[in-house]
């Protein structure tokens, strides 16, 4: 008995590129079958429907035991066909002929190729959360403070999830005055390698006020986890803003192609000059938007103006209230009010419009 599906040649109506765009509907005919593909289904995120409102939902692949060949037709599906059957006997294969079948997999022995097919149909399928990250230009300046404002920001927007990129600080939480909160933070999960369902993080992470927090908990170590996680938090949120230290930006990847990249720094000398720097390195890829704290300094605002020619830059204010807000655990509220608010609102109208 195959433990693994048989190709078989067809020309079965259906293209790659729809199951990349569409999401996944599931009928059997036969109840114990259907048990455990909707299981195998549920597990990865999947909804299963019925024939009769496939059109609705969209319907790209269908799963049918040996019984149900008439009611594929019945219902005119043209979307690409796996057989899933109990026994691997010569009337599974006449079924599976008859509706253009592109697989045949029998259950249990290939309930595992089952579930990194719709697994891997399920990440495809999903549509993928905005990106918003934020990198320090030098330490001190800011970036922490502007990435917890724009995932404020974007609450009203769709589910937000807040990332915390340094394993080498305290934790984003300490800020948010969250430290003592349940929830899953990034030692948690070190053991992760793969993807993760969309489901897998449902109600598992730290929150506030509606805001998800994923935050780094010493010791920590990303080196493996980062990738996959980041792809599970792009199918589970619809936005996603991410706090990542420049000097980690080799071992942090991130698809600068996809994300909106916003690159903070402070109005002096050693600051401007290291943004120029990260921005002409091409490491951000494109241009990104350049947020330059107007606090006072050795640098006049005209100056820093002048030193950033050619950049897209916003002016993000300070107060005295955001300066200590991180040591009294309230850095989300003083980052949501008064002008600091109002730009961050501002920056997350522009770079999600």
């Amino acid at each position: 008995m195959p433990t693994q599906p048989a190709e078989m040649s067809s020309d079965a109506t259906g293209s790659s590129e729809s199951i990349r765009r569409k999401c996944v509907a599931v009928e059997i005919s036969d109840s114990g079958l259907r048990d455990a593909v909707v299981g195998v289904a549920a597990h990865v995120g999947l909804q299963v429907v019925a024939l009769d409102s496939a059109k609705s939902h969209l319907v790209v692949m269908a799963f049918v035991d040996e019984a149900a060949a008439p009611m594929l037709h019945q219902h005119a599906v043209t979307a690409p066909v796996t057989v899933v059957a109990q026994h691997s006997n010569i009337s599974v294969w006449q079924v599976a002929e008859s509706v253009a079948a592109e697989h045949v997999v029998v259950l249990p022995d290939g309930s595992e190729w089952l579930q990194r097919t719709l697994n891997s149909l399920a990440q495809a399928s999903s549509a993928q959360a905005a990106m918003l990250t934020v990198i320090g230009a030098r330490g001190g300046c800011g970036a922490t403070s502007l990435a917890v404002g724009l995932a404020r920001a974007t609450i009203a927007r769709g589910l937000t999830v807040l990332v915390d990129g340094d394993d080498a600080g305290p934790g984003i939480d300490l800020s948010l005055g969250l430290e003592n909160d349940e929830g899953l933070r990034w030692s948690d999960v070190s053991a992760v390698r793969g993807p993760l369902a969309p489901a897998a993080l449902a109600g598992r992470l730290v929150c506030l006020d509606g805001l998800d927090v994923m935050a780094c908990r010493p010791p920590t170590n990303l080196r493996h986890s980062w990738d996959p996680m980041m792809q599970s938090f792009r199918r589970s949120h619809e936005i996603v803003v991410t706090d990542l230290p420049r000097y980690q930006l080799r071992q942090r990847c991130f698809d600068n192609t996809a994300a909106a990249v916003i690159l903070m720094t402070s109005m002096d000398l050693v600051g401007v000059h290291a943004a120029r720097a990260l921005v002409d390195s091409g490491r951000l890829g494109r241009q990104p938007l350049v947020a330059l704290r107007t606090d006072r300094g050795p640098m006049t605002l005209k100056s820093a103006l002048a030193a950033l020619r050619g950049f897209t830059v916003i002016e993000v204010p300070t107060t005295r209230r955001i300066s200590g807000a991180a040591d009294f655990g309230d850095l989300a509220q003083a980052v949501s009010v008064g002008s600091f608010g109002r730009t961050c609102r501002a920056v997350v109208d522009r770079v999600l419009s």
